[in-house]
């Protein structure tokens, strides 16, 4: 594995260790941390993995909070929507993305640590979706970065709050479906309406 060298800093490039703070829902404060680091091919930015961890704080924290030994790469089920109103479980993602290592406004870098005691799979840049075998091309960090930790802790430490904005989300979305489908159903109307004599 790549360490971290004074010459990533000056580059503006993540290096393996490095642990991000992530703020991707309001009143919450996650953890992520820079599994690889791989160079640069051709016209593409370097890459690297980064893993969200179960780290959770409902403050902004600093590096000294963060117990590193009981760090862990968080796992959740992805689900999909079968029927309207009807999310089935689809698969279990371990929760790791293929990012760009260019530093860029949404990274906060809080320190560096050894990531071989947290984390010991080898890992490839092979795309996927983190069940199988490959993992998400996830471009460059961005402010949702992290977002899936929150999902996951307040799922159990804010539940009630929780399952109403989950209930509100799937609302909306049904509403966005039945609002295409009219649009569509409209526009073929009009393109029938249209051909007729």
């Amino acid at each position: 594995m790549k360490k971290k060298s004074s010459s990533d800093e000056k580059q503006g490039l993540l290096a393996i260790g490095d642990i991000l703070k992530t703020h991707p829902f309001e009143g919450y404060w996650g953890c992520a941390l820079v599994l690889t680091a791989g160079e640069k091919i051709d016209k593409y930015d370097p890459m690297c993995h980064i893993g969200i961890t179960t780290a959770v704080f409902t403050h902004d924290y600093c590096f000294n909070e963060l117990d590193i030994s009981n760090l862990k790469i968080i796992e959740i089920e992805r689900k999909y929507r079968a029927a309207p109103n009807n999310y089935v479980p689809l698969y279990k993602e371990t929760c790791i993305g293929i990012y760009s290592r260019k530093i860029n406004s949404f990274v906060n870098r809080i320190g560096n640590i050894d990531v071989s005691s947290i984390f010991t799979i080898k890992l490839t840049f092979k795309v996927g979706n983190g069940s199988d075998g490959g993992w998400p091309l996830c471009g460059s960090v961005s402010r949702s970065l992290g977002y899936d930790a929150i999902h996951a802790w307040r799922s159990v430490h804010d539940r009630t709050q929780w399952l109403l904005d989950i209930d509100a989300a799937h609302k909306s979305h049904e509403a966005m479906l039945v609002r295409i489908k009219e649009e569509e159903r409209q526009k073929r109307i009009k393109a029938k309406s249209k051909k007729a004599p």
